[in-house]
């Protein structure tokens, strides 16, 4: 009787770690990307320059982006697996600009991304776009996209790949 106990014992622990690595393994974080990470960059159709930060913190980040006119921020949760980071963007918002007053948003709150879409759809239905056009914009808005990323030594190294076969790297450094 003492054995067939101690082997459903040893069932029931096997089973139990078998969840609690499939589990961990669904769902990442990397430390090392904990922290504050900085980038600049130029818009090559206007110019611009825009100087970014990532926070990244144990599956959260907030990003700000801030050219000389406007200010923007985005707030999320990240996942990583593999050389792969994956952002869920959740918040949104501009200070400065014309963004915000051309979508009918108020300036300098966070405005979670559902509302931010719609405005973005109802504006381009005001331009003239068809429900169709914007439905199908607002829906790629919200599609993950995957980043390969790379940590060496006080580098951060974001790359992707877009639809037309353009690849994009982003370097950014350790604050």
């Amino acid at each position: 009787m003492i054995n067939k106990f101690y082997y459903f014992r040893i069932q029931i622990i096997m089973i139990l770690l078998v969840f609690t690595i499939i589990s961990s393994l669904s769902a990442q974080t990397d430390m090392y990307l904990n922290g504050i990470w900085t980038n600049s960059y130029t818009e090559s159709f206007d110019k611009i320059t825009y100087n970014q930060e990532i926070r990244f913190n144990n599956g959260n980040y907030e990003i700000t982006s801030i050219s000389k006119n406007e200010h923007n921020f985005f707030k999320g949760t990240f996942t990583t697996n593999n050389g792969i980071l994956i952002f869920r963007k959740t918040h949104i918002m501009f200070i400065g600009g014309s963004i915000s007053s051309h979508l009918g948003l108020e300036e300098a709150t966070w405005h979670t991304q559902n509302e931010y879409m719609t405005s973005y759809k109802n504006f381009m239905i005001g331009l003239g776009s068809s429900q169709e056009v914007a439905n199908r914009t607002v829906e790629s808005m919200n599609e993950l996209t995957p980043w390969n990323y790379y940590i060496v030594v006080n580098s951060l190294i974001l790359s992707f790949t877009k639809d037309n076969g353009e690849k994009v790297t982003e370097i950014w450094t350790k604050k």
